[in-house]
């Protein structure tokens, strides 16, 4: 029993708010957050005065989180040293004693407030056990952190340079992607979706499912699994699959082409898709993507709020059925993809296909 009953009393807040008949309502939270320690201590305080003033629990859920050790899995002391400071990681600690020493057991650089939260959301969300923090577990974190990333960094960089392509020719990256923002455009009947391949169907009829699976894994408060399977779909579905089988279309295809446009439609979406899934855990990379995608940095708060709207262009195109029924097999069509991409992985690694091609160099 927890001497200190009356803490218990805290969901009693709840009703300075409210007033007339809904002040006489029962106080209940839809949800607590508290470490596996308050089992004992203020989840039971809260339970016991909750029942007794007003014969209900305080709260429809419980969300517990483990306690945190250092990467040697000891508990934190500060007579140990090795205690780690929020600030010491985010960088946000501007006092002449802070240093990168800071941070017990070794030397690790600041990784920002989004580092922060990614090991929050990836790591320290396990409820199972104790969670690590320390340089060996904050050198995880941002390697993962800058894993993610380079990948949307190359999404940019694409639809940057196709910007300046388009330029050049006359033409212009904003009315190629407008009409995939438009609600009334993005439509089995619209223009977007016959302009694209089969593999770049694939990809999005693949994003949507996985759009469902990270749902699934927020409802149950599930953001280990969520970060982790957020980090494989961009690891292998879009980097090693989907970019690496349209690098020739993106490189070598004539700009304004239909091919050649296409894959800007396709990285477009799936860009904004995933950093807007993204945004609660790392808002500053997702503030930073749409800051510099060159159709939406004029207007990039605008932009990032749009993004989380149910009705855009983009999600009606991603959940479209007709997308979902263009495709065909998509298991058989991921495994051609994956018979390619090994095809063309040997030849890459065949010394006899190395060979040195020699072209006379003509100045102009």
């Amino acid at each position: 029993m927890d001497v200190w009953l009356d803490s218990g009393l805290s969901w009693h807040t709840l009703n300075e708010e409210k007033n007339g008949a809904e002040k006489e309502a029962k106080l209940v939270a839809d949800l607590v957050v508290e470490g596996v320690d308050q089992f004992r201590g203020w989840f039971q305080t809260s339970s016991l005065t909750s029942m007794a003033l007003q014969d209900c629990a305080p709260f429809k859920q419980i969300l517990v989180h483990a306690m945190a050790v250092d990467d040697q899995g000891k508990k934190m002391s500060k007579s140990k040293g090795n205690v780690v400071d929020p600030k010491t990681i985010t960088g946000c600690d501007h006092s002449s004693s802070a240093s990168s020493s800071s941070l017990p057991n070794g030397n690790a650089d600041a990784i920002g407030v989004d580092g922060l939260r990614l090991w929050c959301a990836w790591l320290a969300s396990d409820s199972s056990g104790s969670v690590s923090i320390g340089p060996k577990t904050l050198k995880l974190v941002e390697t993962r952190l800058q894993q993610i990333r380079r990948i949307l960094r190359f999404i940019l960089g694409s639809l940057e340079s196709a910007a300046e392509a388009k330029r050049k020719s006359g033409t212009d990256l904003a009315d190629l992607l407008s009409p995939i923002r438009n609600p009334t455009l993005a439509t089995p009947e619209g223009p977007c979706l016959f302009t694209l391949m089969a593999l770049d169907r694939y990809i999005l009829a693949e994003l949507d499912d996985f759009m469902d699976l990270l749902a699934d894994f927020r409802l149950n408060y599930r953001f280990g699994a969520f970060v982790e399977q957020y980090y494989q779909f961009l690891h292998n579905r879009l980097s090693s699959q989907y970019i690496y089988l349209v690098r020739d279309r993106l490189y070598c295809d004539p700009v304004n082409s239909a091919a050649h446009d296409a894959v800007l439609i396709t990285l477009d979406v799936v860009g904004q898709v995933l950093v807007s899934a993204i945004a609660p855990i790392l808002p500053h990379l997702a503030t930073e993507y749409f800051a510099h995608h060159p159709t939406l940095r004029h207007q990039p708060a605008e932009a990032f709020r749009q993004a989380f709207m149910p009705e855009t262009g983009i999600e009606l195109l991603r959940r479209s059925s007709a997308l979902q029924n263009a495709i065909g097999d998509r298991a058989e069509l991921a495994r051609m993809m994956d018979a390619v991409r090994d095809i063309r992985k040997k030849a890459a690694d065949d010394e006899a296909s190395k060979v040195e091609l020699r072209q006379i160099l003509n100045r102009h």
